[in-house]
């Protein structure tokens, strides 16, 4: 954390894994409750910004698997809510689409690109957002 803000006091910006900058203003700054302010975004920018890139990096990947398979009859991308993809898939399809899903998500970025942190994805399924329940892949 002190590395990051350091960095942004003296450049003015901070960076995500994909060098995405986000400028902090008033990192510098004389009072203390703006300074304390702009601190806390140099240190969450990088791993928000980080997360939303990778989320977007699924996306495209995803899309593309169902665009080269010709799912878009059987599998629709819905939503992105921050961290969550919410699909909606024939019930049929279950079994074939949702590990290769879940294996474009937790691999869709390389050991290197994540500094060896792993990338965790979790299914959830229901017929509607609120009664989602987390499935083991082995039960689809």
């Amino acid at each position: 954390m002190k590395f990051t803000t350091d960095k942004a006091k003296k450049f003015g910006f901070v960076e995500n894994l994909f060098g995405r900058k986000s400028h902090i203003k008033d990192i510098n700054a004389k009072n203390f409750m703006l300074r304390s302010f702009a601190e806390r975004q140099a240190i969450n920018a990088p791993i928000q910004g980080s997360q939303a890139d990778i989320v977007r990096v699924a996306m495209v990947k995803i899309h593309t698997y169902i665009e080269e398979l010709k799912l878009q009859d059987d599998v629709q991308m819905l939503l992105q809510v921050h961290d969550e993809l919410i699909f909606e898939i024939k019930e049929e399809k279950l079994a074939a689409v949702v590990p290769t899903l879940l294996e474009i998500m937790t691999n869709v970025l390389t050991p290197e690109q994540t500094k060896g942190v792993p990338i965790l994805a979790e299914i959830k399924m229901g017929p509607n957002w609120e009664e989602m329940q987390k499935v083991d892949i082995k039960d689809l």
